[in-house]
C-alpha cells in the first residue's frame, strides 16, 4: 500500500470518526485505490444499489420517510469493518431526505473504517 494512502488511513483511524472522505474526479485515480484497498481485504459496497433496494421495500410500506434513516443505519451496522463506499451521493436525492452521506455514515463510523468516495 503506498505510504500516502497508508498515513491517511492511520490518521482516520485515530479520530473519533474513522472516516476518510476521498474527493475528486479522476476515475483513475479511484480504481487504482479502491484495487489497493481491495488487496488489503477492505470491502466495496455499492451505497446506491444497495440503499435502492432498502428505499424500495420501505416505499411498499408506505412510511418510508419515518424509518429511512433507521434502516439506513441498520444496513450500515450490519456490514463489516474496513468499507470502501461509493455511490454514496444517492443520498443527496430527496427520495433519502437529502441526507449528506459524510452526515449519514460518519457517526456509525466510530466502530468501522470507512473511505468514501464523494
Amino acid at each position: 500500500m503506498p505510504t500516502e494512502l497508508r498515513t491517511l488511513l492511520e490518521q482516520a483511524n485515530s479520530l473519533r470518526f474513522k472516516l476518510l472522505a476521498i474527493i475528486g474526479k479522476d476515475e483513475a485515480k479511484k480504481q487504482k485505490i479502491i484495487s489497493t484497498l481491495q488487496k488489503e481485504k477492505w470491502n466495496l459496497v455499492d451505497v446506491g444499489s444497495e440503499l435502492l433496494e432498502i428505499h424500495s421495500k420501505l416505499e411498499s410500506e408506505n412510511d418510508n420517510e419515518l424509518k429511512i434513516g433507521e434502516e439506513i443505519k441498520e444496513w450500515f451496522n450490519e456490514k463489516p469493518n474496513n468499507l470502501i463506499l461509493v455511490n454514496a451521493s444517492i443520498l443527496y436525492h430527496s427520495m433519502f431526505m437529502k441526507i449528506s452521506p459524510v452526515g449519514a455514515f460518519k457517526y456509525n463510523s466510530r466502530n468501522k473504517n470507512c473511505v468514501i468516495f464523494l
